[in-house]
């Protein structure tokens, strides 16, 4: 077993490596610890007291503090007021202790240093995680069990059922604490524990070995499935300044569309039922929305369209006199002076505008599209036309036309940005001065 875990390490990060352990004292966390000294790695022991247990809860930390004295290896402790802290947040008793705990390993780790932290999670636990996932309705990535490696989060006990480490710990007559809310059927994956496992086992004594294999398998598939994923995605997605726009026609092309979006937007907090729904609309459904928690689909025109719920955009800027060059939200301007007119006035790319320096007075103020808003196009003989219409007949959707910058002169709109030019400011035959204003994406 130890050998079979120092590969692991090796696989995962390198023993040469500091490493942070999560050990709460019960069996799997407190083998981790003995694991670990027996690969030789540089190590640390990380405990939380999340204060549920009364006496439990403290003999615990005893416990766990006397096995890092044993080795000689650093201790660190944390107690949290776990109860107020649900209170507060609203998250259940497993959400809110995940978070606590993993935010602490988080500051731990920043402070001194550690290169990667190690927790217990092993086979059995990758089966209830399965079998809880599956009761769900989890796309195949749910049923691929716990990763063994997340970022800085490394799990090197994946391959080692709970029986193995029974077996490691009574071989070595090593102690490790009993957690009491663990024999409780107070949470799914108790219930799982103690009453699907057991018949599960009954049908298959090597429930264990057998999921290995088809863990290995489903993972093995996965790999594929998510590469022709992002294959598709390539020609469904395009992005433009973090909202994300799904194109209905190529969706409707492809073998499942509703596994696409699901694979897509399920990240995003959006369930199988809304994605059917959003299926289910057709063109004359424009507008009509669907909302997670922290994001927002719209059904406009073509497009299916994710961005974030609280899209921050800067309130207005006046400049008193020209500062050379600014970034506003996601553009940054540069603002330059000629003294000649140049020959491609005319036929400037679409991010250049070109203006009579004269007739376009500081200061100037940068904004934001609203409601009511106009101007006079060039090209149109002095014609207003509101800035709804235009956004309407170059199909610009409400994302695209609330980030678009306005720079305005003499309390009217000289340049949409990238898109029209006001009349008032063009340059003509008595231009003298040239204001070139270059916009660019940053």
């Amino acid at each position: 077993m130890i050998e079979k875990f120092t590969r692991e390490i090796n696989r995962l990060a390198g023993t040469d490596k500091k490493f942070l352990l999560a050990v709460s004292g019960g069996l799997d966390s407190t083998c981790l610890v003995h694991l670990s000294e027996a690969a030789g790695l540089d190590f640390a022991i990380a405990h939380c007291n999340f204060q549920l247990r009364g006496t439990e809860s403290d003999e615990e930390e005893k416990f766990v503090k006397n096995l890092a004295l044993t080795y000689g290896k650093p201790f660190y402790a944390v107690h949290f007021d776990t109860k107020t802290y649900l209170q507060e947040t609203g998250l259940s008793l497993q959400e809110g202790a995940r978070k606590l705990r993993y935010d602490w390993f988080a500051e731990v780790m920043e402070h001194n240093q550690y290169d990667f932290l190690l927790t217990a999670h092993h086979l059995n636990d990758n089966i209830e995680t399965f079998l809880y996932n599956f009761t769900k309705g989890s796309g195949i990535r749910g049923l691929t069990g716990i990763p063994s490696k997340n970022g800085r989060i490394i799990r090197p006990m994946l391959d080692f059922s709970r029986e193995d480490l029974k077996a490691f710990a009574a071989e070595n007559n090593y102690d490790y604490c009993i957690d009491s809310s663990n024999e409780k059927d107070d949470y799914n994956r108790n219930k799982l524990r103690h009453h699907v496992l057991p018949v599960l086992k009954e049908i298959n004594p090597s429930l264990e070995n057998t999921f290995r294999q088809t863990l290995n398998n489903l993972q093995q598939t996965a790999g594929y499935y998510q590469f022709f994923l992002n294959e598709l995605r390539k020609e469904i997605v395009s992005t433009n300044q973090g909202i994300q726009y799904f194109n209905k026609i190529k969706l409707q092309h492809i073998p499942s569309p509703f596994t696409f979006l699901f694979e897509n937007l399920y990240p995003y907090g959006f369930n199988a039922d809304a994605i059917l729904d959003m299926l289910s609309k057709n063109e004359h459904s424009n507008g009509q929305f669907w909302v997670s928690n922290h994001y927002k689909v719209w059904n406009e025109r073509d497009y299916f369209v994710l961005e974030p719920l609280n899209v921050q955009l800067s309130n207005p800027l006046m400049l008193s006199n020209n500062p050379g060059y600014i970034n506003y939200d996601d553009c940054h301007f540069e603002f330059e002076q000629l003294e000649y007119i140049p020959e491609d006035y005319k036929t400037a790319p679409k991010h250049i505008a070109y203006f009579d320096a004269d007739l376009f007075d500081w200061p100037i103020v940068l904004r934001h599209w609203e409601d009511g808003d106009s101007i006079k196009p060039l090209g149109m003989d002095g014609q207003s036309q509101k800035l709804q219409d235009i956004f309407s007949n170059l199909k610009i959707d409400r994302f695209q036309k609330k980030k678009i910058v306005l720079i305005e002169s003499q309390q009217k709109i000289a340049w949409i940005a990238g898109l029209r030019i006001h009349d008032d400011f063009k340059i003509t035959t008595h231009t003298k001065k040239v204001l070139k204003i270059t916009m660019r994406t940053v």
